[in-house]
């Protein structure tokens, strides 16, 4: 273990690595995916081939500042959704 309860390579408890990236999300994350909305990276909840929620991050520095939850089938029908 790295300081602070790290694991040694800095990742915070709970990320998994999948592949040669790391994956944010805990194990339990069923459906969700890496997702671009926008053009801005965030998260899809995925059921089936449907994004049922779109998670949008604003990102400032490097740190997530804001998430923005979308579930309206009409708002997500004109986003740009691209799901990893």
């Amino acid at each position: 273990m790295g300081g602070r309860g790290r694991p040694a390579d800095g990742r915070a408890p709970g990320v998994r690595r999948r592949g040669r990236r790391r994956c944010p999300l805990p194990w339990g994350a069923r459906g969700a995916r890496l997702t671009w909305v926008d053009g801005e990276p965030g998260l899809a909840w995925v059921a089936g081939d449907e994004v049922k929620v779109a998670f949008a991050f604003q990102v400032v520095g490097g740190h997530v500042r804001e998430i923005e939850l979308i579930a309206d089938p009409e708002v997500l029908a004109t986003m740009s959704l691209v799901v990893d």
